[in-house]
């Protein structure tokens, strides 16, 4: 009797043991999950799905690669203070209705550096709109007569444009398209006649323009996008004359088409413009300078383009002796 309630003791206590031992061993299991386990299998296929998860909308790279240009770097500078001239700089690249313009931002961005660190603007006296809206460019020319009105005219402007600039079909009128724009149309782009007329009109020393546009009805772009005439030709567009004490630096002549330099991450009439100042350190007249960018512009234009692309540098009456002028 003795030796039978030992025997059913010890059978109890080694169930216990063994259901202990079976316990901790499973608990070993799930921490630990011996490779070529079920668990092993499990959990690498929820690690491949963690992994998937974060790869699945990696960051999109620009789709234009940004161009470090000869004249993006070694910008001179100088210690003189060129506190009578302000600069206004209109860069529009991204049009809402209308085909892009390659480079526009860079080119007044790298603009603006120059007009700083070369030809000595003070910084606010740097006045810079990206991707203009027609509200914003009217903001651009009342902005200049203020500035002109407070300071009686004695000021010196420099006016910089790139983006696109069209004729209206039915008049043959320039203009300066806002990005909102989403044809040409009077209502809601400026009139390039106006633009010269609201400069002239505020009495100042000396303005000069520099447009990296074309006013043909052709987008900035090396096929030539027609942004005007419906019949895919290029308008001739009325000549405005420069007024008052101005001159006017045009990618083009009327019928052309203004290109980019895509080597250069630049549009090309402004990357000789900057190359010219680079190189002279601003000091440099505008017939010098008119004549360097005509002549370099042509050159690459053909070479690269096969088709030609002439800036020209028209001076108001009253500009008589504009060939000495310096940006300084």
């Amino acid at each position: 009797m003795k030796k039978s309630l030992l025997f059913i003791i010890a059978l109890v206590v080694s169930s216990a043991l063994y259901a202990q031992t079976e316990a901790i061993s499973n608990s070993l299991k799930a921490v630990v999950r011996l490779p070529g386990t079920e668990a092993d299998e499990n959990e690498r296929i929820e690690e491949s799905k963690s992994v998937a998860v974060k790869t699945e909308n990696p960051e999109k790279e620009d789709s234009e690669p940004v161009v470090v240009s000869r004249v993006d770097r070694n910008i001179p500078e100088t210690d003189f203070v060129n506190d009578s001239t302000f600069a206004f700089i209109i860069c529009n690249e991204k049009y809402g209705s209308l085909s892009s313009v390659p480079f526009a931002i860079h080119d007044g961005e790298v603009f603006a550096r120059y007009c700083e660190q070369t030809l000595g603007l003070p910084d606010n006296h740097i006045n810079v709109w990206k991707n203009a809206s027609y509200g914003n460019m009217k903001q651009a020319i009342k902005r200049m007569q203020s500035i002109a009105s407070v300071f009686n005219g004695e000021i010196n402007v420099i006016f910089y444009y790139a983006g696109h600039g069209a004729p209206d079909d039915a008049t043959k009128q320039a203009y300066l398209l806002p990005v909102d724009a989403y044809n040409v149309d009077p209502d809601v782009c400026i009139p390039l006649s106006d633009l010269y007329k609201s400069i002239a009109d505020m009495g100042i020393r000396k303005a000069t323009i520099f447009l990296d546009a074309c006013f043909s009805g052709a987008a900035r772009s090396d096929d030539g996008t027609m942004l005007a005439s419906v019949r895919g030709v290029a308008l001739r567009p009325k000549k405005d004359a420069p007024m008052g004490q101005m001159v006017v630096f045009s990618a083009v002549t009327d019928e052309q088409t203004a290109l980019p330099y895509a080597k250069e991450g630049h549009g090309l009439f402004t990357y000789y413009l900057l190359e010219k100042i680079q190189s002279t350190a601003g000091d440099v007249t505008l017939e010098e300078l008119g004549n360097y960018v005509t002549s370099k512009v042509l050159q690459q234009s053909v070479i690269d383009n096969y088709k030609p692309q002439c800036p020209t540098v028209s001076a108001s009456d009253q500009a008589a002796d504009w060939k000495s002028w310096t940006l300084k």
